[in-house]
């Protein structure tokens, strides 16, 4: 044992060289024979072996990804169910005041836009990988969302097509009207109505 340590340390840097050398050859030819045997003879190479191994990480990470944006969409749903039975709570105050009626009345459009929105990007016919992109886009406002849709949309990423002008103007008149206590012009009001109206297909 001392004699090996001897040698190790009067080799040469030139020695040492030499040897990572073989040890890196040996330990290419280990690869390839432990890839065979793990891929089951399915693999030649390193570089087969290699190309297998990233392509199956691919399709996991794929799956993954799946999985997470579905799971994100059920959340997102839940979430906006709850945030509409809180509002119910507010419904009694707001059934004596003109005010209040147009400002349910705004919100309860919006709600149907808003719905409308959700539909579209979890649509069956985007692909699992666009629809979790989209699951993880805030929702505080859907500017980003809808932003998002249209470019895919447009560019033929996505096989979904919505006015999406009118669904970035509804996001906007109720994005103002929700930090605002005060009651939405009759045009606005009148607006909102004429959206929902005419998405409802």
């Amino acid at each position: 044992m001392n004699t090996f340590f001897n040698m190790w340390a009067q080799m040469t840097e030139a020695q040492g060289t030499v040897i990572a050398g073989v040890l890196t050859i040996l330990a290419a030819v280990f690869g390839v024979l432990l890839g065979s045997w793990l891929f089951q003879g399915k693999v030649k190479t390193m570089k087969e072996a290699l190309e297998k191994t990233e392509s199956e990480f691919k399709d996991f990470q794929e799956s993954m990804e799946v999985q997470v944006g579905a799971l994100m969409e059920t959340l997102n749903k839940v979430r906006l169910r709850v945030s509409d039975l809180n509002d119910l709570d507010n419904v009694f105050e707001l059934e004596n005041s003109d005010v209040s009626v147009d400002r349910e009345g705004l919100k309860k459009n919006w709600y149907s836009i808003r719905d409308i929105i959700e539909q579209l990007a979890s649509n069956d016919t985007i692909d699992g990988r666009t629809r979790a992109k989209y699951s993880r886009l805030s929702r505080y406002s859907y500017e980003p969302l809808i932003s998002a849709m249209k470019h895919d949309s447009e560019h033929g990423v996505i096989p979904v097509h919505a006015n999406w002008g009118a669904l970035m103007r509804a996001n906007e008149i109720w994005q103002f009207y929700q930090r605002q206590p005060t009651q939405p012009s009759r045009q606005e009001f009148e607006e909102m109505i004429s959206i929902k109206e005419s998405l409802d297909y």
